[in-house]
């Protein structure tokens, strides 16, 4: 017999994802400290920090990609998840963007090494974070793309270590997949 499906509400979705993302250094920091913790020049909170960034990027990714043939589900969680986001900002900050510059019309973005001038709101930092992490899906459209936003994710880490890029081309993989499951347990009620 099959068990009914637990019924969620898109912003108990979006709250359950966002601890999720919040949570993911203290469950798989692990790894990043033992693989990554010597970036030259980027301390390791400010690591963790970005891959929290990264990781509600490809959420918010992820709703689009899984939810195309559902637009209205789709809508629905994106809000949501977004209020929970900029509460979510609001509350810890977001890092001011550091300056830097794509290498031609690569999906390869680096940082310049000049101090970031701050914006003066955390969700305006988010804000250039997600438009950057945008610009990188458009210039490789053509490309998975948790490997276009592991190229960026790696440059604001302080590196372009390829290790680093494959690795979080797979915590990409991982968030897609783990939403799906996510969104494949419940019935979500709109």
């Amino acid at each position: 017999m099959i068990e009914p499906k637990q019924r969620a509400s898109p912003p108990d979705i979006a709250e359950f994802l966002i601890a999720a993302n919040h949570d993911w250094p203290a469950k798989h920091g692990d790894f990043v400290r033992q693989n990554f913790g010597s970036v030259p020049g980027t301390p390791l909170n400010d690591v963790f920090r970005e891959i929290i960034y990264f990781l509600n990027f490809s959420t918010d990714l992820a709703f689009y990609l899984i939810l195309k043939d559902k637009p209205d589900l789709e809508k629905a969680l994106r809000n949501a998840f977004t209020i929970h986001l900029r509460h979510f900002i609001l509350e810890h900050g977001c890092m001011p963007l550091p300056y830097g510059e794509w290498l031609g019309d690569t999906r390869i973005w680096m940082t310049t090494g000049e101090t970031p001038i701050d914006s003066g709101t955390p969700l305006s930092n988010l804000d250039k974070r997600f438009s950057l992490y945008s610009e990188a899906l458009r210039r490789g459209k053509d490309k998975y793309p948790g490997e276009s936003l592991a190229y960026v994710l790696t440059a604001l880490c302080g590196t372009s270590d390829i290790a680093m890029i494959a690795y979080f081309a797979e915590v990409f993989s991982g968030k897609l997949e783990g939403i799906r499951f996510v969104l494949d347990s419940f019935e979500v009620t709109l």
